[in-house]
């Protein structure tokens, strides 16, 4: 579902189908992203044949390589994303500066500016996520503990970026997340916002 909403250029849905956990999944992973490529419009399409090739629409019918299901968007402010459709073909291919390379149904993007990087794919063999963003970081190592440029984490992370230098880290049942943020102190708080020392 967020492939293809990734893939299509639709603005987010809050799926909170299968529990909290992907409700904040689909939140977290495209709110960003988001963002950026629904208030630019499309400069254009490209569909990913089976030698890694990006093809124009006209070709990708003509050679049938859209039934791939594998489209790389670059918008007109530089924004790039990429979803895999396949749902048993790994998408690999080189656009626009980028190495990509996504299990089925995975997706990235970014911003020409590189204030937003998304990854849903499986680095290490593993399927996991990763935002970086100007208002949050998020992490999500879906039962393995993985690392990114900036996040790690075995579940589900999130550090909301604060103004004046602050940060809130939620951690989701438990999960064992790092951050790559400068902090001086932590404190805890309840769930009404008052600190637990």
């Amino acid at each position: 579902f967020l492939a293809a909403t990734v893939a299509f250029g639709h603005p987010g849905f809050l799926a909170y189908e299968g529990g909290l956990q992907n409700a904040l999944r689909s939140y977290y992973m495209l709110q960003q992203l988001h963002s950026r490529y629904c208030l630019s419009n499309v400069a254009s399409i490209r569909y990913v044949n089976s030698a890694g090739r990006l093809l124009t629409t006209t070709a990708a019918v003509a050679s049938g390589a859209y039934k791939r299901s594998q489209v790389v968007t670059r918008y007109l402010d530089g924004t790039v994303t990429a979803a895999n459709g396949s749902p048993t073909e790994r998408m690999v291919v080189q656009a626009y500066g980028r190495k990509i390379d996504l299990p089925p149904n995975g997706y990235c993007g970014w911003t020409q500016d590189g204030a937003i990087e998304v990854w849903s794919a499986d680095p290490k063999g593993h399927r996991s996520d990763y935002a970086a963003t100007p208002e949050y970081l998020y992490v999500d190592g879906r039962g393995r503990f993985m690392r990114f440029p900036k996040a790690a984490g075995n579940g589900i992370g999130i550090c909301r970026i604060l103004p004046k230098g602050e940060y809130e880290v939620l951690l989701y049942g438990g999960a064992d997340c790092g951050f790559a943020i400068n902090a001086t102190r932590a404190t805890a708080l309840d769930k009404a916002g008052k600190p637990m020392g």
